[in-house]
C-alpha cells in the first residue's frame, strides 16, 4: 500500500499545467502533486501565451469569451498586472486558403466583441491579406513561473521530478519521496515534453503526432508592425522581444524554416542569427485541440494553440465533472476516436519532413 494518496498528478510546468494544478486544489479541494522540470529559463522561445488564436469554430470562440475574463482575474491573483501583457497580434495569409480563413477568423472575433481591422496591402507588400487584433492578453512567462509556484505551494501542492514517477496504464502515478510512496489515482499530461516522455506512442490519440518545428532568434534592424505576426499559410509566427530581438518560431526543419524565415524578413534590412534550435513539437492532424478524460488510463489535453492556458478553468471544472453542459459538450466532442469533422480547424500548410 502507498503512504500517501493523492487525487491529481499533473504533468506540466507550462502556465496551463499550473493553473490546472492549482485550480484543481483551491477551486475542487483536490490533493494535487504536479510532475515536472522547471521551464528552462534560457531556452529559445517556442510558444506563445495568447487570448486568441486561428479558431473557425464558433463556439470555442463563445467558451474563449466567458474564460478569458475569468482567467484574467486568476492571474492577476495570483502574480498581479505583470504576468499579463495586452498585444495587437496580426494575422497574415498569402495564399488563397489562409485569406479565406482569416476573414472568418475575423467576423467570429468580432462577433465576439473582439476588435479585428484590416490592414492595408500596401503596408504589407501586394496580394497579402491580414488583420490586427487589438486588446489581446499575453501571459509573460517569466514573470507568471516565480508567482504560480508561490501559489501552488501555498495551496500544498508539492512539485516533483519526472525521474521519480512511474505512470502506469490505468492511469495511476506512483511517486517515491525518500522512504514514501506516493500514489495519484488519476494523471494529467498536458505539456508535450510530458506526453513524449511517459505516454508509449502506440497509446497516442490517432489525431496526435510529432512533426520537427524550429526556433531562432535574431537581431533586427527594424520592429516588427507587430508585437506579435503570425502567417497562416506556414504557421511561421515571429514575436518582438523587449531587448529589440525576435523569436521566430513554426513548423519545419531548421532547414526549411530557415529559409522561409529569410524569405519574410528579405525587406527588413540586415538581419543577425543569434540562436536556434530544432525540436520535435505535437500536432493535432485536425488542428482541434485533443481532450482525452477517459475513465482508464491518464488524462491527455493537447493541441491546444496559443490559447490553452486561457482554458485553465475549463479543464478543471471538466476534470471534477462540475462543469457546465455547454463546457462538458465542447469537451467531449473533442475527445479522440470519435467524429471530429465537426470540430476540426484551420490547418497550417505542414512542411515534408525530408526537406
Amino acid at each position: 500500500m502507498p503512504d500517501i494518496l493523492v487525487e491529481f498528478a499533473v504533468f506540466g510546468a507550462s502556465p496551463l499545467a499550473c493553473l490546472v494544478a492549482g485550480l484543481l486544489a483551491e477551486r475542487h479541494g483536490k490533493t494535487v502533486v504536479q510532475i515536472a522540470e522547471p521551464e528552462a529559463r534560457y531556452r529559445l522561445t517556442r510558444s506563445i501565451d495568447l487570448s486568441i488564436a486561428p479558431i473557425t469554430r464558433p463556439e470555442t470562440w463563445a467558451l474563449l469569451g466567458k474564460l478569458v475574463p475569468e482567467t484574467q482575474k486568476l492571474l492577476t491573483r495570483i502574480g498581479g498586472r505583470r504576468v499579463l501583457r495586452r498585444l495587437d497580434p496580426l494575422l497574415y495569409a498569402d495564399h488563397a486558403e489562409g485569406q479565406e480563413a482569416i476573414g472568418h477568423i475575423a467576423h467570429m472575433a468580432r462577433a465576439n466583441g473582439l476588435m479585428a481591422d484590416r490592414v492595408a496591402n500596401s503596408k504589407l507588400g501586394p496580394n497579402r491579406s491580414a488583420f490586427r487584433f487589438g486588446d489581446v492578453l499575453a501571459i509573460d512567462r517569466q514573470a507568471l513561473q516565480p508567482r504560480s509556484e508561490k501559489w501552488l505551494t501555498g495551496l500544498g501542492v508539492r512539485r516533483f521530478s519526472p525521474d521519480f514517477a512511474t505512470l502506469h496504464a490505468d492511469g495511476a502515478t506512483e511517486l517515491v519521496d525518500g522512504e514514501n510512496t506516493i500514489r495519484a489515482a488519476r494523471s494529467i499530461l498536458i505539456d508535450e515534453a510530458a506526453i513524449m516522455r511517459q505516454l508509449p506512442t502506440a497509446h497516442w490519440p490517432d489525431e496526435l503526432q510529432t512533426r520537427p518545428h524550429a526556433s531562432i532568434l535574431i537581431s533586427a534592424k527594424h520592429r516588427l508592425g507587430s508585437d506579435v505576426m503570425l502567417n497562416l499559410d506556414t504557421g511561421l509566427t515571429l514575436i518582438q522581444l523587449d531587448s529589440g530581438s525576435v523569436a521566430a518560431t513554426g513548423p519545419g526543419t531548421l532547414s526549411q524554416f530557415s529559409a522561409r524565415l529569410a524569405q519574410t524578413l528579405s525587406d527588413r534590412g540586415v538581419t543577425q542569427q543569434i540562436g536556434q534550435s530544432g525540436f520535435d513539437a505535437l500536432v493535432s492532424l485536425d488542428g482541434a485541440p485533443i481532450i482525452d478524460a477517459v475513465d482508464t488510463g491518464p488524462v491527455i489535453l493537447a493541441g491546444l494553440g496559443t490559447t490553452g492556458a486561457f482554458l485553465a478553468p475549463l479543464f478543471a471544472r471538466y476534470l471534477t465533472n462540475t462543469a457546465s453542459d455547454e463546457e462538458a459538450a465542447w469537451c467531449a466532442a473533442r475527445s479522440s476516436g470519435t467524429d471530429r469533422r465537426a470540430v476540426a480547424e484551420f490547418l497550417f500548410r505542414l512542411p515534408d519532413h525530408a526537406a
